[in-house]
Formats: C-alpha cells, sequence, structure tokens
C-alpha cells in the first residue's frame, strides 16, 4: 500500500514538475546522520539499499511547515526519492518514513550500540552498491530493538560488516 502511495505521489510530482525520469531514482534508505546545511537545509547520510552510503540534501528541510520534518532522524528507514544532478550531487525529493526505531532512541544503551554501528559505516566508501550492508544494518537494528543481549547484537553486526568489506582476518 505504501509503494502505491508513493508511486502514485510520484508521478504526480513528475506531472507538476513536469520532469522526465531522468536523474530520479527511488530506494529505501537508513538515515544515519544529519547536519544543518546553509540557512534552511540539511546535510543527511543515507545507507541506500541500491546505491550503498550517500550524502544527500534536503532543501528547505529545517523550515517548521516542510514535509521532511520527523522523517529524516537517525535511525529512521524511509523510502526516498532522490535526484542526482550532473554535478554528481544528491538531493531528497521525496520521503517517507517507513520504520522509526522509537525504543532504540529512547533506551541509552541501545542508542550507544547503534551509534557504534553507524560510527562503523563511516569506513565504507560514499559510492558503490553495498546491498548486504544496507541489510545487515536493517536485521541489525530490528535485533537491538527486540533482544536482550545488545552487546551480543553489536558484536556479531560488527564480524559480519568486516567479513563483507572483506577485512576479516582468516584463522
Amino acid at each position: 500500500e505504501y509503494r502505491r502511495k508513493f508511486i502514485g505521489s510520484l508521478q504526480t510530482y513528475k506531472k507538476s514538475h513536469n520532469t522526465r525520469m531522468r536523474g530520479y531514482t527511488e530506494t529505501i534508505g537508513i538515515i544515519l546522520s544529519v547536519y544543518p546545511s546553509r540557512e534552511k537545509d540539511r546535510r543527511i547520510l543515507i545507507l541506500t539499499e541500491t546505491h550503498g552510503k550517500i550524502a544527500a540534501t534536503a532543501r528547505g528541510a529545517r523550515n517548521l511547515s516542510s514535509s521532511f520534518v520527523g522523517n529524516l532522524q537517525p535511525l529512521n528507514i524511509c523510502r526516498l526519492l532522490l535526484y542526482k544532478s550532473g554535478n554528481e550531487n544528491w538531493t531528497i525529493v521525496q520521503c517517507t518514513m517507513e520504520k522509526s526505531f522509537e525504543k532504540i532512541k529512547k533506551e541509552l544503551e541501545s542508542s550507544a550500540y547503534a551509534i557504534e554501528m553507524i560510527e562503523s559505516t563511516k569506513f565504507l566508501e560514499e559510492t558503490g552498491e553495498k546491498h548486504d550492508i544496507f541489510e545487515l544494518f536493517r536485521e541489525a537494528l530490528q535485533k537491538l530493538e527486540t533482544s536482550n543481549k545488545k552487546n551480543m547484537v553489536l558484536q556479531s553486526f560488527k564480524i559480519k560488516f568486516l567479513d563483507l568489506m572483506g577485512l576479516l582476518p582468516e584463522m
């Protein structure tokens, strides 16, 4: 149902803005961090399902009346419509939140582990498809939200992450 609604709004956007699909892409992403940029924009670091880790600009996201308010928060999983301009910059055109890990955000221990997972993604290149890492991160967040052994979830994430990156030492 979300997909149908999102595609419908995408078609409405295309008609109202008279755009072609060139440069536009739809993806799911986990918001890693959010930084202010210029007077009314935000710079968002996203781990996407299709493009790996990217940095994108959300124009007008600091306005209180913006549709981005509440959606572009760290640890949210969002369905995104992105535009890639000729100079290789990503812009978030539309955003729909699919999952917010509120339980992780409210618990100090869970938040600390999630932040450590986010920090480990800093070693990812900002280009290249890393679908396996996206899935690993999503599964780890889901387990972190429900598990009582949060440290085990973090350690398991680190080992699998190193293995996917090809950095796990051979024994």
